[in-house]
This record gives C-alpha cells, structure tokens and sequence, in this order.
C-alpha cells in the first residue's frame, strides 16, 4: 500500500511540472502544422559562414523525396554525398546530414516557391557557429 501512495506523490509531481515546460519561450521556432510545400526533387545553390566571408563558401546539392506525411529522405552534396533525412512542418524543412563516424549536420530552412533558405550547423561545432544557407529547386 505504500508503494501507492509514492506513486500518488510522483503522478501529482509530474502533473503539475509537466504542464509547465509547455509554457514560455523555449527557443524552438519549429512550425508545428502539417506540410503546406513539398520539397521534392533536386535544389542547388551555396552555403557562406554566418558572416558571410568567402572562405567558408560552399556549393551544395539536396535531392530530396518527401511523403504526404512531411517525412523526408535523399541526399546531400558538399564535396561527397551523404545520406540525409528530415521533417517538414508547414513551410520549414528540419533535414539532418548523416557524416558517420558520430558527425552530422542539421539544415534549418524556410521554404518559399523554388527557394529554400536558412542555416546550417555541424554537430561538432561550438557557441552556435553556422553558414547561411540558400537553394533554388533544379528540377521537380
């Protein structure tokens, strides 16, 4: 009978914390609805650090396919190709780049018509480092 009453005190607790890490501002700005584009098919263009020096500038390719559910799968073109899989919620595409070796890469984009733009940033790098990014959809 104790063990009820713990696990009472533990439901309640929960109850009344869980509610509240809906609340505020928690900086994910992720769209929540169901896909309103389809970023299916072949996008090219180029991505700059976030300061936009030419050094870091980079020409990239994503072939995408995405389901009515908004899940999305295909590649991604830097120097090599690599696999890449993703969400899109509304008009936004969340799209992780697996490198291997515990590497990855996460693209961050708003789509608009043809163009996809937003940023990028590798799993290894520190203080919020990232390259804009912007593509122009090749072929549907």
């Amino acid at each position: 009978m104790k063990w009820v009453h713990q696990l009472g005190i533990v439901v309640c607790v929960y109850g009344l914390i869980l509610p509240l890490g809906g609340c505020g501002d928690g900086g994910d700005d992720t769209p929540a609805g169901p896909p309103s584009v389809n970023v299916t098919g072949k996008w090219t263009g180029t991505s700059t650090d976030a300061f936009g020096s030419v050094r870091w500038k980079s020409y990239i390719t994503l072939t995408l396919t995405q389901q009515a559910s908004g899940l999305v799968a295909g590649t991604v073109k830097v120097s090599t190709e690599k696999p890449a899989s993703g969400l899109v919620t509304d008009d936004h595409l969340m799209l992780t780049v697996d490198y291997g070796n515990g590497f990855s890469g996460k693209y961050n984009l708003d789509v608009d018509g043809d163009t996809m733009s937003g940023t990028f940033a590798e799993s290894q790098w520190q203080n919020g480092q990232h390259k804009d990014v912007i593509v122009h959809l090749v072929s549907p």
